[in-house]
């Protein structure tokens, strides 16, 4: 194992092996963590970069963060979690872009334009959200957004002989291998299964569209697709009412609904089939595998290598029918020095031939879409019986005893031999000891060959790691924090503090703060720092609006050109609008707003013939100045003037000089003056 180390520039510093790598332990994630713990005697600083070759040959790097130097007898040692290097991303930065509606690789190019990073593969089909900005934000978010869009996260680092550094960033439709290439075996490298059921099934489902525009332009109520359903705004399935459904008063059953909701659908055939396919992945429990095997290329097997994303298959001959799984690697834990590999499987589905095939002849099999294990079997709630009936064939067929008896220990028995002070002659042997104090069960041994008792229970209660129960009834229930299996969900009873990806309550009651960086409220969406539905986005630079998909302009703040330290209240007009206008509805049945104040920026159609003429502003009321100046104005006296000002040419002989008789001396024949709507605007004369 060796770990290359360069600097934050990349420049390349040395290599670190042997005994100056004292611990270097992978987790990658599938759309997830990607990090290395590395432990060294090397001094690592924040923002050196490692780069280094996994056991399948492929190249990483990793950017240390916080490395923390520890000095003991035999000197110091550095240890850091370092992040994979595409969070450098976090730098970038991205003012305004809108690239909605793009594909993926063009997306991902917009997202890509301020780094020095490449696009790599994008076979992700389709293209991302029709929603989908990026406004005041880095390019890592930035990034994440687009995988909310669908596809998985991958990355590419090269290093050339010469040392340059490549690096690509790609968006793939499936990473890893297809097609099930390894297999895992229950004795053989598959450790442990448990299952867990996670969601209530529905058996109806009302959906909701985009709200409908009224004549006012405003939006009322949602689409909904009643009129092509036989006017039920939701679609039903008859099988799952029998099997989940409630009773109702008369003998029957009464549906259990739920809701789907997609506010930027306006056509109600895809509405109403969307609403079914959620139906169609929700009749029936959420349940969700998990699995421990080992990876046999710390044994010399290469070619059963995996990698995440990979698609395996899983046996376990505990259950009964046998359960057999296809999966997907969700996530790798590797000890790179230790020659150990942790691989949770995810995505799992049962198999259609194998596990229930003597128990019905049909089965629906459910895609999973989610990065955990999604699998909803066809009959309802059997697991824990097939737990419960598993654990008696091994009671029965495995059952054998060793017994072990002391004054100071009670009784001990185990399923292998035991030494004369109680303690197991073989590694990996169940074992439960009964004494005064209660009593303690171990399921396995620990390092040093003793048992490792982990479930208690004693006249205080009982302790365990894992307890399996159909229905748990209790009075009370003490807990620091619950949690779903996978983390995503917790409830921290001690602070109050409640983590969850989804929280539906019917009335809620706030006295204090809430803050929410993503969600909805009242038909606008919480995004990252702004507030928005299709009309208007209130950001941290102000109120920005859009028509007919196009952003128009912007109300907000702003510092003068000339001057930055002035600033103001501003109307900003984007290239995309055509005017910016005051208007008035001229009566309460008035179904329109008539301008009398605008700015054209174009030439524009005027109500009742003519046009507004383009770059200039334009006014259609009475205005009083209440004898106020007006500075620097002109007007054209073809189109304005005083009412009722006349226009005429005035011709006239001017007088220059006078004698002292009376008589002229001298004059001008042919002065003149012109007048235009009661303005001067021409005038001859002598002086």
């Amino acid at each position: 194992m060796r770990v290359d180390v360069y600097t934050r520039h990349d420049a390349f510093i040395r290599s670190i092996a042997g005994d100056q790598l004292l611990g270097f332990v992978h987790t990658d994630e599938l759309n997830g963590s990607d990090s290395v713990v590395i432990t060294t005697r090397f001094r690592i600083c924040e923002g050196y970069r490692l780069i280094w070759r996994d056991r399948l040959g492929k190249v990483h790097e990793h950017v240390c963060q916080d490395p923390q130097a520890l000095r003991s007898d035999t000197g110091v040692v550095y240890t850091d979690t370092a992040l994979n290097s595409v969070c450098e991303l976090l730098g970038d930065y991205i003012d305004d872009r809108r690239p909605y509606g793009y594909s993926f690789r063009r997306a991902l190019e917009v997202c890509l334009e301020p780094t020095r990073w490449e696009v790599g593969t994008v076979d992700q089909p389709g293209t991302v959200s029709d929603g989908l900005t990026f406004y005041h934000t880095d390019c890592r978010t930035a990034l994440n957004s687009i995988l909310e869009c669908g596809g998985e996260l991958e990355t590419e680092v090269d290093v050339s002989a010469a040392g340059t550094i490549t690096r690509k960033i790609g968006i793939r439709q499936h990473r890893g291998e297809t097609g099930g290439h390894r297999r895992f075996e229950y004795g053989k490298d598959l450790t442990s299964v448990s299952r867990t059921e996670h969601w209530g099934a529905i058996t109806a489902c009302y959906g909701y569209g985009k709200g409908v525009e009224t004549d006012a332009g405003g939006y009322g109520r949602k689409l909904t697709f009643g009129d092509i359903n036989g006017g039920k705004d939701y679609v039903e399935d008859a099988d799952a009412l029998r099997a989940y459904g409630r009773p109702d008063s008369n003998g029957g059953f009464c549906h259990v609904f739920g809701k789907y909701e997609n506010s930027q659908c306006e056509d109600a055939s895809q509405l109403k089939a969307e609403t079914q396919s959620y139906l169609d992945s929700h009749e029936e429990p959420g349940v969700t595998y998990e699995a421990q095997v080992i990876d046999l290329v710390a044994a010399g097997r290469s070619w059963e290598g995996v990698g995440v994303g990979d698609d395996v298959q899983i046996v376990d001959t505990c259950f009964d029918p046998v359960l057999r799984c296809e999966g997907r690697v969700s996530k790798l834990v590797t000890d790179l020095l230790g020659d150990s590999c942790e691989v949770t499987l995810g995505n799992v589905t049962e198999t259609l031939t194998d596990i229930w095939e003597r128990q019905q002849s049909q089965i629906s099999r459910i895609e999973g879409k989610s990065s955990n294990w999604d699998v909803a079997a066809s009959t309802p709630g059997a697991y824990l019986q097939q737990l419960i009936d598993g654990l008696n064939e091994q009671f029965n067929t495995m059952g054998m005893s060793y017994c072990f008896t002391s004054f100071e220990q009670g009784t001990i028995w185990s399923s292998v031999p035991l030494d004369s002070d109680g303690r197991p002659t073989r590694t990996g042997g169940s074992a439960i000891q009964i004494c005064s104090q209660g009593f303690r069960i171990a399921s396995g041994t620990k390092s040093d060959g003793s048992c490792d008792w982990r479930t208690f229970g004693t006249g205080k209660g009982f302790t365990a790691d894992e307890i399996t129960a159909g229905t748990l009834n209790a009075n009370l229930i003490r807990a620091g924090t619950i949690q779903d299996t996978m983390g995503r969900n917790s409830w921290n009873l001690e602070t109050g503090q409640l983590t969850t990806n989804g929280i539906v309550a019917r009335n809620a009651d706030v006295s204090g703060r809430i803050t929410a960086s993503t969600g909805k409220i009242g038909g606008f969406t919480i995004g990252s720092s702004s507030i928005y539905n299709d009309v208007i986005t209130l950001a941290s630079n102000g109120l920005r609006l859009e028509r007919n998909g196009k952003e128009v302009g912007l109300i907000g703040t702003n510092g003068l050109k000339a001057d930055n330290s002035k600033s103001g209240l501003s109307f900003d007009l984007e290239d995309t609008g055509s005017y910016m206008a005051w208007a008035t509805q001229e009566s309460a049945s008035s179904s329109e707003y008539s301008m009398f104040l605008a700015y054209a920026k174009s030439e524009l159609p005027m109500d009742g013939g003519g046009s507004w003429s383009a770059d200039t502003i334009h006014i259609s009321r009475r205005s009083d100045f209440h004898n106020y100046v007006i500075k620097n104005a002109y007007i054209d006296p073809d189109s304005g003037g005083a009412n009722g000002g006349i226009t005429a040419t005035i011709n006239f002989v001017q007088v220059l000089a006078m004698n002292s008789d009376g008589t002229v001396a001298r004059w001008g024949s042919d002065a003149r003056m012109v007048f235009k709507r009661g303005m001067l605007v021409d005038l001859k004369y002598y002086s």
